[in-house]
């Protein structure tokens, strides 16, 4: 079906019951007591880790997908094993299929690096530090101050001292440390 421009298709393994548009958008014929409507209703989305998703049911059982998910397998097939789906501009919330393609983690990763959308540093989720604390780090560290104080003063292992010192982790600040050294 096309709307404005918008193209609807059944969502595989839902037909009948749930379709995506090619904007993303995802709609049901199901009304609220498990019977079926002639006209559809837009569903609402949720947002789990930047994504926007949508949960459909069947059979009594509940899933919650990825809108950009949805798109691809409706609108570009099934997912082939291995593979991401991935926002060829970076946006997660841009979830039109001119915008989506199945691609391999290795370059959903170097899409997240040239958009800027990767998580490093204090941005990422389980980072315990922030960049202030680890050219601190590094500022002791070039000071003399042995690494079992750095981990007491900043409550983190001393495994997490050895990598930030060596250039394991916080590659980017280890490089700007290394500069301020006056190191090639």
């Amino acid at each position: 079906m096309v709307d404005d421009g918008e193209v609807w298709k059944w969502v595989p393994g839902y037909d009948g019951f749930y379709e995506v548009s090619s904007l993303g958008r995802v709609r049901t014929y199901r009304n609220r007591k498990w019977g079926l409507n002639e006209t559809p209703r837009v569903l609402s989305e949720s947002r789990v880790g930047g994504y926007k998703t949508y949960s459909l049911s069947r059979v009594g059982v509940q899933t919650t997908f990825r809108a950009h998910v949805l798109v691809l397998i409706a609108f570009a097939g099934e997912r082939p094993s291995g593979y991401d789906g991935c926002h060829l501009n970076g946006n997660r919330q841009d979830n039109r299929a001119v915008n989506l393609c199945w691609g391999s983690r290795q370059l959903n990763a170097d899409h997240a690096k040239i958009h800027g959308t990767r998580a490093k540093g204090a941005k990422n989720g389980q980072s315990k530090l922030t960049e202030a604390q680890v050219f601190d780090i590094h500022r002791m560290a070039s000071s003399g101050y042995r690494n079992k104080d750095m981990v007491a003063k900043f409550g983190v292992g001393f495994a997490t001292i050895h990598s930030i010192l060596n250039g394991v982790t916080w590659r980017d600040q280890f490089a700007k440390a290394a500069a301020l050294r006056g190191a090639p």
